[in-house]
């Protein structure tokens, strides 16, 4: 049994382990599925042209939108990404049984509780996750600008006596 030396100038570290550990996953397009490349929305043979897959895609494009704030799928994680279908389809199932009920027809009002709750749970999960993204807006005056606004209101007030 023979083990390999790292050089004393190329220690591992845990960022550069991490790298290499990425670089092992990222595969070729070729090698990755259709539904992994964006060329198919759902495993297996289903007609994408169904009304549910049609749905299914408009409520993850609204939300994709909505998360990436119109920088489109490319500024999303693929955590972001994965959270995003998931509950995308339990809205989907909630449409459904809510159509069902228009309808007159009976439903499980627990399922339908459990997956609002569901849906809801995901949600503060994605907000959680695109706050952390989210860079703060500075809104502190500069001093020239807080000056000028404290001798604005000593005229006003000066003025009004």
């Amino acid at each position: 049994m023979t083990f390999e030396t790292v050089p004393q100038d190329e220690e591992l570290t845990s960022e550069s382990s991490a790298k290499m550990q990425r670089k092992r996953t990222v595969r070729k397009p070729k090698a990755r599925s259709r539904v992994t490349n964006g060329g198919k929305l759902l495993m297996g043979d289903v007609d994408e042209r169904s009304q549910f897959a049609r749905r299914l895609r408009d409520i993850i494009a609204l939300h994709v939108d909505c998360l990436s704030r119109g920088a489109g799928g490319e500024a999303l994680s693929e955590a972001e990404l994965s959270l995003i279908r998931r509950v995308s389809v339990c809205e989907l199932r909630l449409e459904e049984m809510e159509m069902r009920m228009a309808q007159g027809k009976d439903i499980s009002i627990d399922v339908y509780a459990r997956v609002a709750g569901h849906v809801r749970r995901m949600h503060e999960a994605l907000n959680g996750l695109s706050l952390r993204n989210k860079v703060a807006k500075d809104v502190t005056p500069s001093l020239g600008q807080y000056v000028s606004k404290r001798q604005r209101r000593v005229v006003t007030l000066e003025s009004g006596d």
